[in-house]
C-alpha cells in the first residue's frame, strides 16, 4: 500500500506538467487569436488599423510557442500570477481568488442534491432488485448523468 501511495505521489508533477501543457496548446491552437479580436473591435467602432507586429510583441506572442510556455509557468511559480486579463486589464489571479467560494458553493450543493436522488435510488434498487421499477430506476439514472451540467435544466 505505501509503494503505492509513493507512485501515486510521484506522478502527480507529471499530470500537472502535462495538463498544464495540454490546456496551454489548445488555447494557443485556437484558430484566430487576441490581435484578431482586437482588430476586429477596432473595425467595428472605426478606429482604424492596427500594427500587429507591435501588439504581438507588446503580448509576447511574438516568439515560439514553447518559450510561450516557458514564461507563463515561470510566471505562474515564481510570482504566482496568473498573468492579466486581455479583455478587463486586471490581474487573473484576484479575479480567481474572488470566484473560489462561490465555485466550492456549488460543488457542495451538486454534491448534496446528487446523493439526495442517488441514495434513495440505490436503496430502492438493492431492495428490488431485477424489478421492473429497478431496470426503470437505474435506467432512468444513468441517462440524467449523461447530461451536461450546464446544458440541461430539469
Amino acid at each position: 500500500m505505501g509503494a503505492y501511495a509513493i507512485r501515486r505521489l510521484l506522478w502527480i508533477p507529471v499530470t500537472v506538467i502535462l495538463t498544464t501543457m495540454i490546456v496551454f496548446l489548445l488555447v494557443r491552437f485556437i484558430p484566430g487569436n487576441v490581435v484578431d479580436i482586437i482588430e476586429s473591435q477596432m473595425a467595428a467602432t472605426g478606429g482604424g488599423t492596427i500594427d500587429r507586429e507591435a501588439i504581438l510583441k507588446l503580448l509576447g506572442l511574438n516568439v515560439p510557442v514553447y518559450v510561450q510556455y516557458g514564461r507563463w509557468v515561470s510566471n505562474i511559480v515564481v510570482h504566482g500570477s496568473f498573468g492579466t486579463s486581455l479583455s478587463s486589464s486586471q490581474p487573473i489571479t484576484p479575479m480567481i481568488l474572488q470566484r473560489i467560494p462561490l465555485t466550492f458553493e456549488l460543488g457542495f450543493m451538486a454534491l448534496i442534491i446528487g446523493l439526495l436522488i442517488s441514495i434513495p435510488i440505490g436503496v430502492y434498487s438493492a431492495i428490488r432488485q431485477d424489478t421492473i421499477t429497478d431496470y426503470f430506476l437505474r435506467s432512468l439514472s444513468i441517462s440524467l448523468s449523461q447530461f451536461p451540467a450546464s446544458g440541461w435544466a430539469p
